[in-house]
């Protein structure tokens, strides 16, 4: 009786006699010896099928501050504050109700069926990859396209015990250890080919995680690493950076390079697989770390690892693959990979500092959609009315390192709520209850020339089919390839199209009404960053408050004298209100007795904060004295300057500010750091709601490092009395000075 067995090595599957099971026999294809075992239905895979068993992979959430990052030097113990410099956009509503901010979500808030799959978070930004596989075709392009390299090299079958030593010595070859010059030092890591001539690493190992962190002065790769007369060294150049998911393409030119690792899928992954991490762990310290500085090398190491679980995101989505042990130090960047010897993940992260053993691997996929081109983000703008329709607006922001797309555009259409459609090679069929699918090409540049780390930003305006009872929008991108192929991404509900404005001219004046009373809510979200021992971990912070706000005198310049008064404050975060409130008890509710004084212009800018908390009792003044500033300066940078004329649609005005950061120290000393936010205001139009009309300002700004200035000095609990004496250049830097020692 024969039965089929299937060849770790090349995943040749073919009959044998039955007395062969349990024996080694040698394969009829690559003559690689092996335990012949009969294959269960299902278990083995070809090439194809592992492509298309690809799980859908999206941008979830902000990327996780990591813990394994190569150390650029001791630090003393702190305590941070920051805002990252980068680019900020909103739109704001002006109406006679006050200010209030408008965003767009999509998603569906429970966790999905699988938690295999790595699935899109309910915020504004949506990932929208490719597809899972684009017909072989032969090509003269050494990078071939990331599919056809995985047809052609991708270890399938049944996961054996153990990594066979030629392919071990193969995935050795394909590592390379990193150092990396920068201004403020050296730093190294880990990294492994992709593709012939192209290297994955960790945006952080290349100190590029954050975009304010200039590019570094040389990136030094080291092949066969400690292997007497092979190894080698060449400079590399970056790519591309996925910052959000700790990513970074680095490309180097030579002869003999190694062989690019195959890269797998991570939907069959389960708890307690094993699986095998590859790098440098410790860098090149560990020699001096054993003394043996002069005499030892730093050379790859292939270590143990077993899949321990998932992290999550709230909607539940896959953040992380999380592992028990085999890495250290110097291993981020790494390739994580399963016993066939295909990449599943890259090291990204550890908790080694608080004696834990779990560590953090990026999912494969997200280097696959990295390397192939996508849209990283998609955003919905102010939707506006056109004759009897309705126009949305369109903005999508696409990564293509290597240059592989030709055009990109957009299906949309109405249709019922559901899941995640997936994408495909073929265009899909609709789903029953769907509208006639109408397309719009977005206006991308393939030969567009992007700086380093950003991408390209391409739009377009579509007509929103009409919505019946029960429906939403849809949106599914489509790529078309260079090599020809046309396949769509994956097909996501689309939140957008709703209170769309009328493109006319509007009065925008400041008009202080005597005695005049309205009601505000404010919702402000800070960045918070900790830095202990030079390793990093990141939070929010995120406070709504209702208030009520009050003008009380007018002043003969045309500003007025405003009080703010809180009716509410709470954590946006209901898990992170409830830990809050039991820790801070009865100050969260003691928020009613604190009211601030503020001055308003005849532009409508907010200045002069004075706050008073005498009728909170003391032990809650200090905690509502740092929320109350936190709410004033989110409501001072939201109080954008009026032209205090009549504006068309379309039209534009500058609105820069300064705005200030709080570092905190180990010695109770604060350093407040101050940036030079550049905004433009641009009108889009009038709309009604709740029977009032509203005229609908966009924000778009950025962070300049050219305005930044810093001053130390002790605890101080008006942050308004700082910022209007450095906003007055009346004010002496030796009055400054003065205000900071008292």
């Amino acid at each position: 009786m024969a039965v089929s067995v299937t060849c770790p090595g090349c995943g040749t599957s073919y009959p044998v006699a039955d007395d062969l099971l349990g024996k080694k026999i040698r394969c009829k294809k690559c003559q690689e010896t092996f335990v012949a075992a009969a294959a269960k239905v299902g278990a083995a895979r070809t090439a194809d099928e592992r492509i298309q068993a690809k799980p859908a992979v999206r941008v979830a959430g902000r990327a996780a501050e990591d813990e394994d990052a190569p150390r650029k030097g001791k630090k003393p113990i702190s305590t941070g504050v920051y805002v990252a410099g980068g680019a900020v956009a909103g739109l704001l509503i002006l109406g006679l109700g006050g200010i209030a901010l408008w965003a767009f979500s999509g998603g569906d808030d429970k966790p999905k069926d699988n938690p295999a799959l790595v699935t899109p978070p309910p915020r504004v930004e949506l990932d929208l990859p490719g597809s899972r596989k684009v017909a072989a075709k032969a090509t003269d392009n050494p990078v071939a396209t990331l599919e056809n390299t995985l047809r052609k090299r991708l270890r399938s079958g049944p996961r054996p015990p153990r990594i066979a030593s030629d392919v071990l010595e193969q995935v050795k070859k394909s590592a390379v250890f990193i150092r990396v010059t920068m201004a403020n030092g050296l730093a190294e890591g880990s990294g492994w080919f992709a593709e012939p001539g192209i290297i994955i690493t960790n945006s952080h190992v290349v100190g590029m995680k954050e975009p304010a962190q200039p590019p570094p002065e040389r990136i030094e790769i080291i092949l066969n690493s400690g292997v007497e007369g092979q190894e080698r060294s060449m400079t590399a150049k970056i790519l591309a950076l996925d910052r959000q998911e700790d990513l970074a393409v680095l490309q180097v030119k030579g002869r003999d390079l190694p062989e690019p690792l195959p890269i797998a899928p991570t939907d069959d992954l389960r708890e307690q697989d094993k699986l095998l991490v590859m790098g440098f762990p410790l860098g090149s310290s560990l020699k001096g770390m054993l003394g043996l500085a002069k005499q030892a090398v730093t050379t790859a190491r292939v270590r143990e690892a077993v899949i321990s679980g998932r992290l999550f995101n709230k909607d539940g989505s896959v953040k992380y693959v999380t592992i028990e042990g085999g890495a250290d130090h110097g291993n981020s960047g790494g390739a994580v990979l399963d016993t066939n010897g295909n990449v599943v993940g890259v090291l990204v992260a550890g908790l080694g500092d608080w004696n834990s053993n779990i560590r953090f691997i990026i999912p494969s996929e997200y280097v696959t959609y990295l390397l192939k081109g996508r849209i990283l983000a998609f955003q919905p703008g102010q939707a506006y009315t056109a004759g009897s329709g309705i126009k949305q607006p369109l903005l999508a922001r696409i990564a293509d390192p290597l240059q592989r797309i030709s055009k990109v555009s957009l299906d949309v259409w109405a249709g019922l709520p559901g899941k995640v459609r997936p994408a495909a090679e073929r265009q899909p069929a609709p789903e029953p209850g769907d509208s006639n699918h109408q397309t719009v090409a977005l206006n991308f540049d393939p030969a567009r020339k992007v700086p380093l780390g950003e991408a390209q930003v391409a739009q377009a305006d579509v007509d929103l089919p009409a919505l019946k009872e029960g429906q939403n929008y849809w949106i599914q991108p489509r790529y078309v390839t260079k090599e020809g192929p046309e396949y769509w991404g994956e097909a996501v509900v689309l939140k957008a199209g709703h209170l769309p404005v009328e493109r006319k001219s509007a009065n925008l004046t400041v008009v202080h009404k005597p005695n005049s009373t309205r009601q505000l809510q404010l919702t402000s979200r800070a960045a918070l960053a900790f830095e202990v021992n030079g390793r990093g971990a990141s939070g929010e912070l995120s406070l709504t408050a209702d208030m009520t706000e009050q003008v009380r005198s007018l002043n003969r310049d045309g500003s007025a004298l405003v009080r703010l008064r809180y009716k509410d404050m709470h954590f946006t975060d209901s898990d992170q209100d409830t830990m809050m409130r039991k820790a801070l008890r009865g100050v969260m509710e003691s928020v009613k007795g604190v009211m601030t004084d503020v001055t308003v212009t005849k532009d409508g800018r907010v200045t002069a904060p004075r706050p008073d908390l005498g009728n909170v009792k003391p032990q809650a003044q200090a905690p509502l004295r740092l929320f109350n500033e936190h709410m004033v300066q989110s409501l001072d940078f939201m109080a954008i300057p009026l032209p205090n004329k009549e504006v068309q649609p379309g039209e534009t005005w500058n609105a820069d500010t300064n705005i200030f950061i709080a570092n905190i120290f180990n010695d109770q000393k604060q350093e407040y750091q101050s940036a030079l936010l550049h905004v433009t205001c641009k009108y889009l139009g009038v709309r009604t709601r709740n029977g009032r009309a509203e005229a609908v300002v966009e924000l778009n700004g950025q962070v300049s490092r050219d305005g930044l200035a810093r001053v130390r000095g002790e605890m101080l609990s008006d942050l308004g009395v700082l910022k209007n004496a450095w906003e007055d250049p009346e004010v002496k830097a030796e009055d400054l000075d003065k205000m900071l020692d008292q």
